[in-house]
Formats: C-alpha cells, structure tokens, sequence
C-alpha cells in the first residue's frame, strides 16, 4: 500500500537556508533545503477559536456537535473543520511513500539556526510554525470520502456513540495529523503539553533546530501516527476524529484534486 506523508507549515527565511530531513526508522526519505519564505494565503493565523467572530460560549470536548455546525459544509459535515476561518499555507509538501518502510517511526530533523546573535543580543531569525503532519493512505488523499466507506471508526461531530471513556478528559485522539497527540500522563488522564513534544498542538513558533520522532502502530489494518504512551489497546478503545486542521486543507485547498 502507498502512503502520503503531508507536511504543512509556515517558514520565515532568513539569511541561510533551513533544511528538514525526513527519515523512517534509519532511511532517509526525503531533505527539503527552504530558499524561500513560505506565506499563508489570507494573511496570519489566528486560530478560530481565538477569533472575534467565534461563538464565546463553545462547547466541551463532551459535546463535539453543539454550536459547530458553523465549521462545517454540506459535503463534509459530519466531519469539524474551519475552512474559511483558517489561513492555509501557500505551499505545502507531500511525499509517496511505501508501507514496507515504515515500521516503527518517522522522525522529522529540522536544521534552522540562521539569526543575528551579536554579543548576547538577536533581533532577527529564521523560524516555522507547523500546521500539520499527516501520514494517511494515498487513497484517502486522493479521494477523502472513501474514509465513510472503508473506516467507520472515523468519527464526526455528531457520531452519537458511548465510549467507556466518555467522562475522561481524554477520549479522542485525532487521525492523520499531529493534534492533541503529544504524550499521554495515564495517572493525571490528560495530555502531557511541554514545548518542543508539542510542537504542532500549541503552534509554537521555532526558532531554532530540533528533531521529533513520530511513533507508528497499526490500526483498523493502515499505519498511523500514534499518540505518544498511549498503548494500541487503549487507542482502539477511543473516538477516532478527523483532524480539523488536515480536512481544512483538503477541502479549502483542493489538495487532492
């Protein structure tokens, strides 16, 4: 089976160029040397949530479908999204890959260490602010709504399911991107959000160089990105979601088509 490895990100250059090395286990997939700043195409993100045009009161992470009917379209509405309230990358970057490299995981090595650091003091550096990596079969990428057909365990908005993990603070986790994945804490039950391990979730905006390595398991028979300590057991237990960032993607740039 092929697969995409989707990466979507924001790059401020500066200076030199910043490279980003991809690997599966030890074999180099692909480097991408950055010559040029990569933009998004309506202006800075500001997150929906964060937006003066967002309902104030939102719902919990108990109540997925109340009030979000605004982040959806007739096509996709079982699935949250933000399409127009989310500014995309102007360019993005997929790579095909083979089911028989990957195995155990993915590791992403960003080299980034252009600034003006004189005597103590910087004011200017290169830096990327990632919205998604992805990793899903290339048939989904090329025809999203085979996912109704062939993974029911997908879940939407309003997927009216019971989960003995319904009162948990943790009860999803989110499918093919990177979001609310980083390291689960099994005695505090909650998502562990320390810097660089968070990278995508908190969109934090780096710098400087750093390597993460994306852990791999099977589930429903593909390969995914799971969530780090997060057992296969307890993985199957929970609601899988559409990440709201990659759909974004998928339905307002036309990735696939």
């Amino acid at each position: 089976m092929k697969y995409i490895l989707f990466l979507a990100f924001e790059y401020k250059h500066y200076k030199k160029p910043a490279v980003i090395e991809l690997f599966a286990d030890d074999l180099l997939i692909d480097s991408i040397e950055l010559r040029e700043s990569i933009g998004r195409k309506d202006g800075e993100l500001i997150h929906p949530y964060n937006r003066a045009d967002t309902p104030k009161k939102l719902p919990s992470r108990s109540g997925w479908g109340i009030g979000k009917q605004e982040y959806n379209d007739l096509m996709h509405g079982k699935w949250k999204h933000w399409t127009d309230k989310w500014s995309v990358c102007e360019k993005v970057f997929t790579f095909e890959i083979d089911d028989s490299v990957l195995k155990n995981k993915l590791t992403l090595n960003v080299i980034n260490n252009s600034n003006n650091w004189t005597n103590g003091f910087m004011t200017k550096f290169s830096w990327l602010r990632f919205d998604c990596v992805a990793l899903l079969p290339k048939k989904y990428f090329e025809d999203i709504d085979l996912v109704d057909e062939e993974l029911p365990d997908v879940l939407g908005n309003n997927h009216g399911r019971s989960s003995p993990y319904d009162h948990h603070v943790v009860q999803d986790w989110n499918w093919p991107g990177l979001r609310n994945q980083t390291k689960y804490d099994a005695e505090k039950d909650e998502w562990v959000t320390d810097g660089k391990e968070d990278f995508v979730d908190n969109m934090l905006t780096m710098g400087d160089s750093f390597c993460y390595d994306f852990e791999l398991t099977e589930w429903n028979d593909i390969k995914v990105i799971r969530p780090k300590n997060v057992s296969d057991r307890f993985l199957n237990e929970l609601y899988c979601l559409m990440d709201p960032v990659f759909l974004t993607y998928i339905v307002k740039a036309g990735l696939n088509k």
